[in-house]
């Protein structure tokens, strides 16, 4: 009778445990099938890019008061992490400029840091992957690296070379088919791209009035050796222009040379950005075998990518769907493992914004139940009036786009990052950061769940298990009016300001706990990865911190 009982309550606490998590990692995100099994082992989380984890993150019941705090400072500020290892006992970082990338790994639960590798220079950021096979990938400058057994100093690379664009093109993050290939797209660097540098980064602004002023200096000493006839005027202005116009052109040359490895042709790039409505010639699309990091099927894209990092899911019949964002229209590609058929569907593209009407190209998507889900305005540049919507879109041939304003008062938004998914609730998580708003809101229609005021920043997790979202808040919203000083300080930093962990009930939008993170350090954006041992891991203005209970 002793072991019925003991038996009856063993079942009884296995039936609650299964009735409370309740939920189990879908196999079409490739978690458990060709990704490590670990809490964070994508960019985002997953093929699918839904950042949500089970077993991840602080216990159901924790006491905020209990929170305790690593802090390592050894590297620049983290803005990817990742969780790996069998029991999730190894963290890695991406942090710094795009110019000088460095890669960190580092202990799980005592942050020491392990190993350190340093990329070369790129024009935009790439990302890591944790394989099933035991091995990293990273995707950087046009180069696919693969860290043996997870180990920084066993390393082969491969440069995936093209001729779109004048090869200046860039690569972001990558993700792994449910057959186990490296998904990456590369696409092209246009002028707009230039701008948005110039927009967010104030030592580009110096360099070129450095440049006009030197270009301006030989040109009124060229005007003691040279004389025209229709005017001192008119000689000046001309040969200002000239110099200026020649001198920053070679500057743009050389920047671009030196983060693109010096392979770059000028020629093809400014014809393709200046002449041809193309925008640098659309981009391409490569699966890479894991283990030789060759080329098995590629496809070009025929509009050019926006910066949004794409997704994956596994259909019911086995093909894997790939879901990108044109500057313009959405886009779906399919892989069949069986066929190693690689193809886009035509039909299924639409158009979700006009090119010069106030908005900027969107977020990357995030795929749940079939359907995918994004909105436009991934940076605040060029932006005005009432732009920053939020679509899905179904996965079925010729399905429509739904839409839904995110906006209050007439006003831009802005959300860098991309959509979360809350599988437990059926939700999908946005937030505008220019509108202070944190927002769940139903998968199926879109209508509003839940909101909490924040200026959130940093990129949103779900632990669907306990059923907490992990989100940031700062102290500094002096900004209001302003959208491009904002983008600085989202960006740049800026002092005098805290950072705030909060944590909120993702069924209610009840806030649990408001952390305070950091005191007048800036407004350094990270992923915030729950961790596997109580813990949640975030980046710093100054690198890295652990929180546990």
């Amino acid at each position: 009778m002793i072991w019925v009982s003991i038996i009856e309550v063993l079942v009884l606490n296995a039936l609650c445990c299964s009735y409370v998590s309740g939920i189990e990692y879908d196999p079409s995100t490739c978690r458990d099938v060709s990704l490590i099994n670990s809490t964070w082992p994508s960019d985002h989380g997953d093929s699918s890019r839904s950042k949500y984890t089970i077993g991840g993150g602080f216990p159901s019941d924790f006491d905020v008061q209990s929170i305790k705090r690593i802090d390592n400072n050894e590297l620049d500020p983290a803005q990817w992490i990742y969780t790996g290892g069998t029991h999730s006992e190894f963290i890695y970082t991406l942090g710094g400029p795009p110019i000088k990338l460095r890669l960190g790994k580092y202990s799980s639960k005592s942050l020491e840091l392990l190993q350190t590798f340093e990329f070369p220079s790129a024009i935009y950021l790439g990302g890591l992957l944790l394989h099933a096979n035991g091995n990293v990938y990273a995707i950087h400058a046009n180069r696919v690296w693969k860290f043996s057994n997870g180990d920084l100093t066993n390393y082969t690379s491969v440069r995936l070379d093209t001729d779109l664009n004048g090869r200046v093109v860039q690569t972001n993050g990558m993700l792994v088919s449910s057959d186990g290939l490296l998904v990456i797209k590369q696409w092209s660097m246009n002028f707009e791209d230039l701008g948005q540098l110039i927009l967010i980064d104030p030592d580009i602004p110096k360099y070129i009035l450095g440049v006009y002023v030197v270009a301006v200096t030989i040109a009124l000493i060229s005007q003691f050796r040279v004389e025209i006839s229709f005017g001192k005027m008119l000689h000046r202005y001309l040969i200002v222009t000239f110099f200026s116009m020649l001198t920053f052109i070679s500057f743009v040359y050389c920047f671009i040379a030196l983060l693109s490895g010096g392979i770059y042709n000028p020629w093809v790039f400014f014809a393709s950005n200046l002449l041809y409505d193309s925008h640098g010639g659309g981009g391409e699309l490569k699966l890479i075998d894991p283990e030789t990091l060759q080329l098995v099927a590629g496809v070009h894209l025929t509009e050019r990518c926006s910066f949004a990092r794409m997704a994956l899911t596994v259909l019911p019949n086995g093909e894997n769907a790939m879901v990108l964002l044109g500057d313009e229209h959405t886009h779906q590609y399919r892989w069949n493992p069986a066929s190693g058929a690689l193809y886009e569907v035509v039909e299924w593209s639409k158009r979700y914004r006009n090119r010069g009407e106030g908005t900027f190209p969107g977020t990357g998507p995030a795929i749940f139940n079939n359907t995918a889900y994004f909105t436009d305005n991934t940076f605040p540049v060029m932006l005005r009036g009432h732009s920053y919507t939020m679509f899905s879109q179904q996965l079925h041939d010729n399905a429509d786009l739904q839409s839904v304003h995110l906006t209050k008062d007439g006003q831009p938004g802005v959300m860098f990052w991309s959509t979360v998914v809350s599988p437990r609730e059926g939700d999908v998580i946005v937030w505008d950061t220019y509108g202070q708003s944190v927002q769940s809101r139903k998968a199926h229609d879109l209508s509003l769940h839940w909101e909490i005021p924040a200026l959130q920043m940093d990129c949103i997790s779900v632990a669907a298990d306990t059923g907490y979202v992990y989100f940031s808040d700062y102290s500094d919203k002096s900004y209001t009016g302003d959208i491009n000083y904002m983008v600085k300080k989202m960006i740049l930093g800026t002092k005098n300001t805290t950072k705030y962990l909060i944590i909120a009930d993702t069924s209610t939008g009840r806030v649990v706990a408001n952390v305070s993170l950091f005191q007048g350090n800036g407004m350094r954006s990270s992923v915030i990865v729950p961790g596997a041992h109580n813990d949640v891991i975030i980046g710093t203005p100054s690198g890295l911190s652990r929180l546990y209970v």
